[in-house]
């Protein structure tokens, strides 16, 4: 499976992959103090493992920079078995710098002949395109060696130890069987989105991120690689590696991470699309949506919560104005065969009791299990709902997406997509 290396042939290191240490511990310094090998060790591991740390949980694992695929051949065009893997930055499931300083070539020709024999391999139909995976590693290996006249481990005052270790890297080439691509984003992506799309204010959203939060501190396997692209290796009619084929540079399992300036300019960017679109100021606001079944499970009635915000001191709350709720604004629409048939909803604003809502009856027959549909709640910019402060409804657009499930009583319930 290995391919290249830099060189040393020396462990990965995963062994020191602390992603949740039960402590930290530090030297303290006083006058007087003896130190030795043991003091001066536990030095650089403190500070190693509180970056590592750092980098684990609060950034991820991914490539930061660089670190694609392409052919290398003498000649443009021409058929070779040679991979430039570019330079580049990455940081591993454990925290973790991997930095390729120089461009590395992986002949994958050799590589063939090499692993041949391996049942994974072995299986290869000649004639036919294979895929592989290029992927990277953390490898750190001692080097500078020294005289070392008091090695506790030699039989005389003669000794040699190593006096630094290298951080350095492992290419390979991975079988579709070999893949364990690092990935990883904590809070899950999905899991996230859901949260996010509970609707209301912030601090709704905030308590779904906290309890995705709670959930506990993920443990990565240490030793996985960072995959970074996929190769398909043409094989002539002898089983031979004649050319490469497709190279992707963005597969399925290629992780990469944003740098906080470029996550900055995205967030300000969507900001200031906020505050063009009247989105960045404060107002009542649209929460979770409901269902409530009507005489069948094919009836039944939609409702959005209202949160209200208040004023005065102490703050009293200020009702959303009827004048400036319409019907048209409100519209549900499923999917049926193929299209998106308007349901030709009647929403009404409700203000007692409260909370405020807003009321969606679907038609009589409207609730058919397993079919997608979406509600949406779409107001002017220039005359949005509002309270009687004249604060705008947030948000402005309120989509959601649902389909509805049979309970085992028959019943309709409500299922918010993922």
């Amino acid at each position: 499976m290995l391919m290249a290396t830099n060189g040393c042939g020396c462990g990965s290191g995963d062994d020191l992959c602390a992603v949740l240490p039960p402590e930290f511990v530090r030297v303290r310094y006083y006058y007087g103090q003896r130190l030795g090998v043991m003091e001066l060790n536990d030095e650089a591991a403190y500070h190693e493992g509180k970056h590592a740390f750092h980098n684990a949980r609060l950034h991820g694992v991914g490539v930061v920079c660089g670190l694609s695929a392409q052919r290398f051949a003498a000649v443009a065009g021409a058929p070779t078995t040679v991979l430039r893997v570019s330079r580049g930055v990455a940081l591993d499931a454990c925290g973790r710098e991997v930095v390729v300083g120089a461009d590395q070539c992986i002949d994958v020709a050799a590589w063939l002949a090499l692993n041949r024999t391996r049942p994974r391999v072995a299986a290869w139909l000649a004639g036919h395109d294979h895929r592989l995976t290029v992927a990277v590693r953390y490898r750190e290996c001692p080097s500078d060696p020294a005289v070392a006249p008091r090695d506790p481990c030699g039989c005389d005052n003669g000794g040699c130890e190593m006096g630094r270790i290298r951080e350095g890297f492992d290419l390979a080439l991975l079988t579709p069987a070999d893949t364990a691509c690092a990935s990883g984003v904590f809070p899950e992506p999905a899991a996230l989105a859901g949260a996010m799309s509970a609707g209301g204010p912030p601090d709704r959203a905030a308590t779904a991120i906290a309890g995705l939060i709670a959930a506990g501190c993920p443990q990565p396997a240490a030793d996985t690689w960072l995959c970074l692209a996929t190769v398909d290796v043409v094989l002539d009619a002898n089983g031979a590696a004649t050319d490469l084929g497709v190279i992707d540079n963005a597969p399925a399992g290629r992780a990469t991470l944003l740098a906080t300036s470029a996550l900055q300019a995205l967030l300000l960017d969507v900001a200031v699309s906020a505050a063009d679109a009247g989105g960045a100021v404060s107002g009542p606001s649209l929460a979770g949506l409901t269902f409530t079944q009507g005489a069948s499970a094919a009836d039944g009635t939609l409702t959005v919560d209202i949160a209200l915000l208040g004023s005065g001191t102490p703050p009293v709350a200020d009702p959303i104005a009827a004048g400036t709720f319409a019907a048209a604004m409100v519209k549900a629409v499923r999917f049926d065969a193929g299209n998106w048939t308007d349901l030709g909803v009647a929403a009404t604003l409700t203000t007692s009791p409260a909370p405020p809502a807003i009321v969606v009856p679907l038609p009589a027959g409207g609730v058919q299990v397993g079919h997608a549909y979406r509600l949406t709640i779409d107001q002017p910019v220039a005359t949005p709902i509002a309270d009687a402060q004249g604060r705008p409804l947030q948000p402005l657009r309120f989509v959601r997406q649902f389909t509805f499930a049979a309970d085992a009583a028959g019943n309709s319930q409500l299922v918010p997509s993922s």
